[in-house]
């Protein structure tokens, strides 16, 4: 049975396999020699984790001289399946592509590990993107996408779902089927945009369990304190999980079973291990769910709340407008409590960014502006400049209770959605009610407004939003006045 890290780190888990009692004694020698497999792409970290798996062996494998640890590469694990007929950097590398080569061929029956969790960079400054994998994007979207029913999916290409759907493919290739156990973001368990993904895991694996550790840092109040301490500490924000997958010999056909259960509220980091540590010697108290045909696995929706009459964007829908609030992702230069202020500030952005256009690769500090994917845009185009117009100076919710002054316009802010049907000009007036989106982390709020909202006018947290709903619509598309209502 060959057992592969993607994502080895220092090598703690290939590591503590070894120190284990899971790999018999007379089975350790030809485990090490060519059963356990690990990736890492960190130089150091892939140094770090050859030595500590190596010590590991020599101290538990009762080996009377060290032995090398051949099954550890250096390369990324996603590019490996992208580029297996052509490994990268051969002459340079010739060894290290070998033992990639080797272990592409192997039957891989276990995976583990702890994925990377990254959706993206949230700064062009960063000059830091994620890496795009085609040929893993488009199993994403025809599985975990397709089957989500979802317009906004940017999420589900986050590398941890990444990582969800690369092991899931070369376990499945397993005619003796596999496990995979993966320590990963639990935003997946009960995320409108991964039901796809949690439809898609009950069709291809006889047997599902997902330990919610919980920890999400993201909601606000006594949701906030009810998550309790993150097992990563301070590290991050995200809630965590340990999802384990079975996938038995045969199809599943409809065999699959959720095993699912989640810590409970308001403890600590300390006791969320110590409870990790204790289910090491007794048994996890399993209940056993049947995912309801919308992918839910917790909370699952009433389906008489499917005969109601919607809200927002659905067959008769009570607003047939709706939008979510405007996103400048530069507040600092397009926000301000002063008219004056704001003008200057929004001026002085703006021949920065005209100052430096056209380029390909701009390196703007991030102290006078700040870059994104739309922005590097209109640098490259021929009216990229930005012109400054007082009369883009309108009022704006910017959070509840809180009004400041916005430059809205679509040169300087990042999305504006359908707000310039909502308000197109200082001379059209509104009326709307601002509520907590589907994905919003904190308690649903609502709030009445007569100006422009942001996206986080209700939101508790920077993963959330908000979503506003107006009393009229206007016809006219762009804020160059006219138009009727």
């Amino acid at each position: 049975m060959n057992i592969l890290d993607p994502f080895a780190g220092t090598g703690t888990f290939i590591s503590r396999l070894i120190a284990s009692d899971c790999i018999q004694p007379e089975d350790l020698a030809r485990k090490y020699a060519g059963e356990l497999h690990a990736n890492e792409i960190t130089l150091l970290a892939y140094y770090i984790a050859s030595v500590n798996i190596e010590m590991t062996y020599r101290e538990f494998g009762a080996a009377s001289e060290f032995t090398p640890f051949n099954g550890m590469v250096f390369g990324d694990t996603f590019e490996a399946r992208e580029l297996y007929e052509r490994p990268p950097l051969a002459g340079l590398f010739a060894d290290n592509n070998e033992r990639m080569a080797n272990q592409n061929d192997k039957d891989i029956q276990v995976i583990m590990g702890n994925p990377p969790w990254s959706i993206g960079q949230a700064n062009q400054n960063d000059n830091n993107k994620n890496r795009v994998y085609p040929g893993l994007r488009e199993r994403i979207r025809t599985t975990y996408a397709a089957a989500s029913g979802v317009k906004s999916q940017k999420s589900l290409y986050d590398s941890y779902i990444q990582s969800i759907r690369m092991a899931s493919d070369r376990v499945q290739k397993s005619e003796g089927g596999g496990v995979i156990a993966l320590v990963t973001n639990g935003g997946f368990i009960d995320s409108e945009t991964a039901a796809g993904v949690r439809k898609c895991l009950m069709r291809e694996f006889h047997d599902v369990y997902c330990l919610n550790l919980r920890g999400n840092a993201k909601g606000s109040g006594d949701i906030r304190q009810r998550e309790g301490g993150n097992v990563f500490g301070s590290g991050t924000k995200t809630g965590v999980a340990i999802l384990m997958l079975v996938k038995k010999p045969g199809d599943v056909n409809g065999k699959s079973m959720l095993h699912y259960h989640e810590v409970d509220d308001y403890l600590t980091k300390e006791e969320k291990l110590a409870y990790l540590s204790e289910s090491r010697k007794s048994s996890v108290a399993w209940r056993n769910i049947t995912p309801d045909e919308h992918g839910d696995w917790i909370a699952q929706r009433d389906a008489e709340f499917g005969g109601l009459v919607p809200l927002y964007g659905g067959d008769g829908a009570v607003f047939n407008l709706n939008s979510l609030g405007i996103v400048t992702n530069r507040d600092a230069w397009t926000y301000n409590f002063s008219q004056d202020a704001l003008s200057g500030n929004t001026k002085r952005m703006m021949e920065f960014f005209n100052a430096n256009i056209p380029t390909d690769d701009p390196n703007w500090p991030a102290s006078d502006f700040k870059r994104t994917r739309k922005s590097d845009r209109r640098a490259k185009t021929a009216d990229g400049r930005m012109e400054h117009d007082t009369s883009k100076i309108v009022p704006s919710m910017y959070r509840a209770f809180s009004k400041q002054y916005a430059y809205f316009d679509k040169s300087a802010v990042e999305e504006v959605y359908q707000q310039e049907r909502i308000y197109p000009t200082t001379e059209h007036k509104n009326l709307g009610i601002a509520i907590s989106n589907k994905d919003a982390t904190n308690a649903f709020s609502c709030l009445m407004t007569n100006v422009l909202p942001n996206l986080s006018t209700l939101a508790a947290s920077t993963g959330s939003s908000t979503r506003y709903l107006p009393f009229y619509k206007y016809r006219i598309s762009v804020r160059t006045g006219g138009g009727g209502g």
